[in-house]
């Protein structure tokens, strides 16, 4: 049975190659399609996801830049360790918020998305135990910044962002340095 699976890189993954990938494994630790394209039906993708990784014990998902279009089946996997979601553009601000409903994450990447801060404010707020933290390309103004890290900085030990050009990088640091 496949506990990982993973490409290394990019990939065309057709609608009759998922009962194949998922028939071998009902508890993946690693399930890697970053830079992946799909060509079936998005919802059968989605029904895929939900019955047959919700089962995993911990699980890291990476989809970085692939065509996924929600992220409603986010809400079935219950022991998501690690997400990427970089780079997912057809995902709109909305599609982030369950997101918060994983609540064993740890590692949360959404870099180069169109994601509000607000939404990743209140994303941080719900994932008790988040580590890892990358938003960069979502260009962030001084209260952004430390809005978030008042919601996580308890238990972050990285955090990779991209300052809005009128924020000064000094102010950042200095802010970071006194108060996390």
């Amino acid at each position: 049975m496949w506990r990982v699976f993973e490409f290394y890189w990019p990939q065309i993954i057709k609608e009759e190659d998922l009962p194949y990938i998922f028939r071998h494994s009902k508890s993946f630790r690693v399930f890697n399609i970053g830079y992946c394209t799909y060509t079936g039906c998005l919802s059968v993708l989605d029904y895929s996801f939900i019955s047959n990784l919700s089962c995993a014990r911990k699980l890291n998902l990476n989809l970085t830049r692939t065509s996924i279009s929600i992220t409603c089946f986010l809400q079935y996997l219950p022991n998501l360790e690690i997400l990427d979601l970089s780079e997912c553009d057809n995902l709109n601000d909305c599609d982030f918020h369950v997101v918060s409903q994983c609540h064993k994450l740890q590692n949360l990447y959404l870099s180069f998305n169109k994601v509000n801060p607000k939404t990743i404010k209140d994303i941080v707020s719900c994932i008790p135990q988040l580590e890892i933290l990358d938003i960069c390309g979502i260009f962030l103004k001084f209260f952004e910044v430390t809005s978030i890290l008042d919601q996580c900085y308890w238990t972050l030990m990285s955090i990779y962002l991209s300052l809005d050009s009128s924020v000064n990088e000094e102010d950042v640091h200095r802010e970071i340095h006194f108060n996390y």
